[in-house]
């Protein structure tokens, strides 16, 4: 299933999430949840894009987690408590 609707650089940060090397992958879900944040949002960030999800069957798993991920990360519940969770990072500076 494809989401012509999301931009492409979404599928550099699923790539990024799931690469077989740890030190390719994301340090926390903070960091992953931020980079799909910034991609909805316009922002452009690097991710990398590795031989392994350039077959068919990494391709269609990254097009899987990708619209799981994005699904949540558009719920209505997750915004509310991403921009509670900045207030809270804003108040503490």
């Amino acid at each position: 299933m494809t989401r012509p609707d999301l931009p492409p650089a979404v599928d550099g940060v699923i790539a990024r999430a799931m690469a077989k090397r740890r030190d390719e992958r994301f340090g926390s879900a903070t960091e992953f949840t931020d980079a799909i944040r910034d991609v909805l949002d316009g922002r452009h960030i690097a991710a990398p894009f590795g031989s392994y999800y350039e077959t068919t069957v990494g391709a269609a798993a990254v097009g899987v987690l990708a619209a799981a991920v994005v699904a949540c990360a558009a719920s209505p519940s997750t915004r509310r408590w991403l921009r509670y969770r900045n207030a809270l990072r804003t108040q503490r500076r």
